[in-house]
C-alpha cells in the first residue's frame, strides 16, 4: 500500500518583498518564480509577506496575479505571516474573502492537510 505524499513535499515557500526605492517592481520577479514552482509541480504556494514592509497597487496586483496563476494550473496559494497592517489592507480591499492566510508555514499545511 503506498502512503500518501507529505503535503510538505508539495508545498514550496516563495518570498515576497517590497521592492528597494527605484528598483524594479516585484510582479516580475514574483511571476518568475510562481512559473518555476508551477513547472517543478509545486501545489501548494506559500506566499511569505513578512517582509512586505509597503504594498502598493502594483504589489497587490502581483499577488493577486500569483493567485489566478496558481488557480488557473490546479495549485493553490495562501499568504504566510501576514502582518495586522496587510491583513488591514486585504480587509479593506476584500482580497481577504478569495486570498487565504496563515501564521505560519506548518499552519498552512496542517489546514491543507485537512481540506
Amino acid at each position: 500500500m503506498a502512503s500518501e505524499p507529505d503535503p510538505l513535499d508539495r508545498a514550496i515557500v516563495v518570498d515576497v518583498a517590497a521592492p528597494e526605492p527605484g528598483a524594479v517592481a516585484v510582479s516580475p520577479a514574483l511571476s518568475e518564480r510562481l512559473r518555476g514552482a508551477l513547472a517543478q509541480g509545486y501545489q501548494l504556494i506559500l506566499l511569505n509577506v513578512a517582509d512586505l514592509t509597503y504594498c502598493d497597487s502594483v504589489t497587490l496586483g502581483a499577488i493577486v496575479q500569483a493567485y489566478t496563476t496558481a488557480l488557473r494550473s490546479g495549485a493553490r496559494v495562501k499568504l504566510i505571516h501576514v502582518t495586522k497592517r496587510f491583513r488591514q489592507l486585504l480587509v479593506a480591499s476584500r482580497l481577504d474573502r478569495i486570498l487565504e492566510a496563515a501564521n505560519t508555514e506548518r499552519t498552512s499545511i496542517d489546514v491543507e492537510r485537512h481540506e
